[in-house]
């Protein structure tokens, strides 16, 4: 999707901030799982040259390198079940490119939540996904339809050093917008290998 300039100097400033835990499970060392959670937090980054995608009228996508400030609030939750790990996490995002501006950078999205469901067996781990972006723009600020990804992992540790992994992305098939103009992602099926050396 188009050439990125080189650039002699990138510096990223990030300031993270937790909010205290609404509600927490005791912890108990007979039961080392993950512990129920409802929690929040702010995260503000300043990126001094971050890719993005050029604004304007342009028939190929055409990335620049552009200084973006980022603002991420969000609030998660972890319930612990007989049969899983429930998670759900839900944020606001605030993305801005301040020496255009200030206007909003394409193709993020303003509002994002996150539903996971995981089971695991011995060392297999199966995750089921429910990813959600809404208030998309795209590079020539039309609005964009909302992004629905269902999607189905899982990883199964055979040592401490190999990991296979694999998935199955976006379920129902939805189109999924990259660029404006160019054919949207469908459904899509990955398998990898991890080895770690120590």
């Amino acid at each position: 999707m188009g050439s990125v300039p080189y650039s002699p100097l990138d510096v990223k400033a990030q300031i993270t901030y937790t909010l205290p835990s609404i509600w927490k499970d005791v912890y108990s060392h007979q039961s080392p799982q993950p512990l129920n959670s409802i929690a929040g937090g702010i995260r503000s980054a300043y990126t001094y040259n971050q890719p993005v995608l050029k604004i304007g009228n342009t028939p190929i996508p055409i990335i620049s390198l552009e200084p973006a400030w980022n603002h991420f609030l969000t609030g998660n939750a972890l319930l612990r079940l007989p049969w899983g790990v429930l998670r759900q996490e839900l944020a606001f995002n605030l993305h801005y490119l301040p020496h255009q501006g200030g206007i909003r950078a394409p193709y993020t999205p303003r509002f994002i939540s996150k539903t996971s469901f995981s089971y695991q067996y011995r060392k297999l781990v199966a995750n089921l996904i429910l990813d959600q972006r809404y208030n998309q723009k795209d590079h020539q600020k039309r609005n964009l339809p909302e992004v629905i990804d269902l999607s189905l992992t899982a990883q199964y540790r055979y040592s401490p050093v190999l990991w296979f992994e694999g998935g199955l992305q976006n379920i129902l098939d939805k189109a999924h917008i990259q660029w404006e103009g160019l054919p949207a992602e469908g459904r899509r099926l990955y398998l990898q290998v991890k080895y770690i050396w120590h």
